[in-house]
């Protein structure tokens, strides 16, 4: 029986109203954290990386972005030592920025072209996001969440009651969708602005959209989450019986 599509697209009123009926576990107090620590990590910290060292006097684009590496590969061997996984975020930042590498040095002479391969870590984990809803078994909103549990055998079966409770992976994909829409937005900006502002505009545009992008899906995020409480609160009121 399938009931992936009954899952995948309810009406939020209806998500609600069975989500009151069977709220999921409480959240690890970890578990909000790991996603954002990751995010600064594997995108914010290598660009500020590049941005710092891009700028110094004999310093080429593709050393730069050989050091902006660092945070990444220390990220991954940490997430690979103590979770025994790689990192949602991680993974495809690494492999990204081999590329970004790549073309930084064989494309050395026109710093526009070095300039754009910045974006190629954030069309990755764009493009992660996306693959995580359609090809993956739990999109990557659930697997920073059952990541945030840990792998105790409690903590394995609260993120599998949270990801079958009802409505969780229609509002979980919902997100992980916009997030990776954002990024490859992210990154037709960045590309863009490569080649349309000089290098030193450019090393600016940079900090800002690889920092202002995640701040402002963050926020929608807490947002998109807060209308859904509100919602499912008004629904109890007026489904509550008068006393």
């Amino acid at each position: 029986m399938n009931t992936h599509a009954s899952d995948a697209r309810p009406l939020p009123s209806t998500y609600e109203t069975q989500q009151a009926a069977q709220p999921p576990p409480p959240p690890s107090p970890k578990k909000t954290s790991i996603g954002t620590i990751e995010i600064v990590l594997t995108l914010v910290a290598p660009s500020v990386i590049f941005a710092v060292l891009s700028g110094r006097p004999g310093m080429a684009a593709w050393q730069a972005y050989g050091w902006s590496i660092v945070p990444v590969a220390v990220f991954m061997l940490n997430d690979l030592i103590r979770h025994r996984q790689w990192g949602y975020f991680a993974t495809p930042v690494l492999i990204g920025m081999v590329a970004q590498l790549l073309v930084a040095y064989y494309c050395r002479d026109d710093f526009r072209i070095t300039n754009s391969a910045i974006a190629l870590p954030v069309f990755a984990v764009g493009i992660m996001w996306i693959a995580s809803v359609t090809v993956m078994e739990r999109n990557a909103i659930a697997g920073m969440s059952r990541r945030g549990y840990g792998n105790s055998p409690e903590g394995i079966e609260a993120a599998d009651r949270e990801w079958n409770s009802p409505g969780y992976k229609w509002v979980s994909s919902r997100i992980s969708w916009v997030w990776g829409l954002g990024y490859i937005a992210q990154t037709v900006v960045l590309v863009a602005g490569a080649f349309a502002v000089s290098e030193s505009a450019f090393q600016i545009l940079q900090l800002v959209v690889t920092i202002g992008a995640p701040a402002l899906l963050g926020i929608w995020t807490y947002l998109y989450v807060q209308y859904l409480i509100r919602l499912r609160d008004r629904k109890l009121s007026a489904e509550a019986p008068a006393v």
